[in-house]
């Protein structure tokens, strides 16, 4: 899928739309930051944190390292996906991303009422992407850092928006 299409043409792919944000006043710097489109497709769940034999899992993707004490860590986040082992997300945001940022941490969590069940993690290297290369691979979380068990996976896609300029 292009980075380019139209809110129509995503919209009927089944690709959600990112909730509305507030203007933070924070501009990208082309000298300083990238812009990049991170899709979330889909993803596994390999053991259920509910009691009904399934979870309610989510994602959330930011900084790996913070650039500021006063700098936000997570950069978007799906919607949750009720009672399912196996969701399917098809989200799309554009982020903001300083040029010297090389990783990205992903998280898997599982909604619930009180305290939201934490599934596992991974961390995405964006050191090489470029306008013409791109990550696309299925990253597999686990919940400690030795990644003794893997504990479930999420399907992404991360370009760099190109701007301006012809193909």
């Amino acid at each position: 899928m292009s980075v380019y299409q139209s809110k129509a043409v995503r919209k009927a792919l089944g690709y959600q739309e990112p909730k509305e944000k507030k203007e933070s006043g924070r501009k990208a710097d082309p000298k300083k930051h990238d812009i990049m489109i991170v899709q979330i497709i889909s993803g596994k769940v390999n053991e259920a944190t509910d009691p009904n034999g399934l979870s309610d899992p989510y994602v959330r993707i930011g900084k790996a390292e913070n650039d500021s004490i006063f700098a936000s860590r997570w950069l978007c986040e799906t919607p949750v996906q009720e009672k399912t082992l196996s969701p399917t997300w098809n989200f799309e945001e554009e982020v903001i991303v300083n040029k010297k940022l090389t990783k990205l941490v992903l998280e898997l969590w599982d909604k619930d009422t009180f305290r939201n069940d934490f599934i596992g993690r991974a961390y995405i290297d964006i050191s090489k992407v470029t306008d013409l290369i791109r990550v696309q691979e299925t990253i597999k979380v686990y919940k400690d850092e030795e990644k003794t068990k893997e504990t479930g996976s999420v399907y992404v896609n991360i370009n760099k928006l190109r701007l301006g300029g012809a193909f």
